[in-house]
């Protein structure tokens, strides 16, 4: 089979628009005509010396949309991508307009192997979100993970100074003497007070959320689902051992059992009060399981079962925005373009109520399949 011949064509320099150049022309199925990107004035010249099945015209300015289809009505067995770089968005739903570059190349692929003879010219405009080469550093930066931190910190360190010595016949994570599990028996079951110090860092953790609700996806997170402040500290919790591995090493010793390195549902419920108060409430609230933003069973959360962040959720929060798209549980049923070859005809070829069911669902946003002759 030959490969599809792709022109890619732009009106100013763009460094991302060279990075979708030079994945296309690693790819085997594609061959780069020019073996680069070619200014608009280039095209005619180039489409005179070498067909093409694909021409990609990049940028955002209005008359390229009418270069573009001048370049339909030309090239009949043509199809022209109407390409626009938008810059990354930190959003939890990603845009229906927005595709990755992967996403299109499959596009093109179904389009131009679909195509034959009768084919009529395809015109599809799409956007593409450019490269977020900080999206780490932003992370890393991030004041209101920071303040989780110190907040963790003084958590923790407030619930291990209120146990008391271990006896010297026993050994942390392994052994349990007579006289500790009656004395724990013994214990009252009223919460402690909330330390002072872990208090001040958390009324900093919801400054730095307000402050970062629209550029850190931790923040964002937070404030787009509502979750309420007990939702965020559990999470946080949950969110820990992700962040550093002290806090795996305290879990560890908090469950005097060295393999549970992850916060379990007993444990962040001792922590931030009385056990079935807190259990209660965020039963009540369910911001963590309506949102699934841990990983769980059909029946919910054990006291005892490790609680785990999402892992598309948690390569979002930390790694990349697009990750969130790549979750295998939503990549069945959501789809972020249109189905290949759906691109709308005009309207004045179709039916009027075509044409207005078409309109109504290009103004709400979403991919629609195109009224076919």
């Amino acid at each position: 089979m030959s490969p599809i011949r792709l022109l890619i064509a732009q009106n100013k320099s763009d460094l991302y628009v060279r990075g979708v150049a030079e994945a296309f022309s690693r790819l085997p199925d594609f061959h780069l005509i020019g073996g680069q990107i070619v200014s608009l004035r280039q095209v005619e010249q180039f489409l005179q010396e070498q067909p093409a099945d694909v021409v990609i015209v990049v940028g955002e300015e209005g008359e390229l949309d009418e270069f573009a289809r001048q370049l339909v009505d030309r090239a009949r067995r043509i199809t022209v991508v109407r390409l626009i770089i938008v810059p990354p968005s930190l959003q939890i739903r990603p845009s229906v307009s927005e595709l990755g570059i992967g996403e299109l190349v499959d596009i093109l692929r179904t389009l131009v192997r679909t195509s034959d003879s009768a084919a009529h010219p395809r015109l599809l405009h799409t956007h593409i979100a450019s490269a977020e080469p900080t999206a780490r550093a932003r992370t890393a930066d991030s004041q209101a993970l920071k303040a989780a931190r110190l907040w963790l910190d003084a958590l923790l360190k407030s619930c291990i100074a209120r146990e008391r010595s271990r006896p010297s016949n026993e050994l942390p994570g392994l052994t349990i003497g007579r006289d500790t599990v009656v004395e724990l028996l013994e214990q009252e079951n009223a919460a402690a007070p909330e330390d002072a110090n872990a208090a001040i860092r958390w009324a900093a953790v919801g400054t730095a959320i307000a402050a970062e609700a629209h550029s850190v996806p931790f923040a964002v997170m937070c404030e787009r689902l509502g979750l309420t402040e007990l939702e965020r500290k559990a999470f946080l919790l949950c969110l820990a051992p992700e962040l550093d591995l002290r806090y795996q090493r305290a879990f560890g010793y908090l469950h005097d059992n060295y393999s549970h390195r992850h916060a379990t549902l007993g444990l962040v419920c001792a922590l931030l009060g009385d056990p079935l108060t807190v259990r209660g409430s965020l039963a009540a609230s369910g911001g963590l399981a309506r949102w699934r933003l841990l990983e769980t069973g059909q029946a919910g959360w054990a006291a005892d079962e490790p609680l785990r962040i999402d892992r598309a959720l948690l390569n979002w929060l930390l790694d990349h925005r697009s990750l969130l798209a790549g979750d295998p549980q939503l990549r069945r049923t959501v789809r972020l373009a249109a189905w290949p070859g759906s691109v709308p005809r005009d309207h004045q070829r179709c039916g009027p109520r075509t044409a207005r069911r078409t309109a109504r669902l290009h103004a709400a946003g979403l991919a629609f399949a195109s009224c076919r002759r």
